[in-house]
């Protein structure tokens, strides 16, 4: 995404790749969706818990950034809460990341199989 506009043909890119079926797609954004809610930890220590659901024939091609908060406002530099993002398929975790207050799990592509 350019932060300009520019008609077609201006601008050329060379990609060099060792794939045989090597193809580009466009990316159709979307305005970012924020929420927030109060949870609270549960025996297990998971604070919430989400579920996405998505066509089987699509890919879904995500950002997302996780702040923890303390009567809405950022916890002070001083205290660090340390926690986990963990991303299951079939209860099965396939990513995992760890944040300190603050996470960001950026282009992370949910796949139809």
């Amino acid at each position: 995404m350019m932060p300009y506009n520019t008609t077609e043909g201006q601008i050329q890119i060379d990609v060099q790749s060792s794939a045989d079926n090597f193809t580009l797609d466009e990316i159709v954004s979307t305005e970012p969706m924020e929420w927030s809610d109060s949870y609270k930890p549960w025996k297990y220590g998971i604070i919430f818990k989400e579920k996405i659901v998505f066509a089987q024939t699509d890919f879904i091609m995500a950002s997302i950034n996780l702040r923890l908060l303390q009567n809405g406002k950022d916890f002070p530099d001083e205290v660090q809460r340390a926690f986990r993002l963990e991303v299951l398929d079939n209860n099965k975790v396939i990513f995992s990341k760890i944040g300190s207050n603050h996470l960001n799990l950026s282009h992370f592509l949910f796949r139809s199989n």
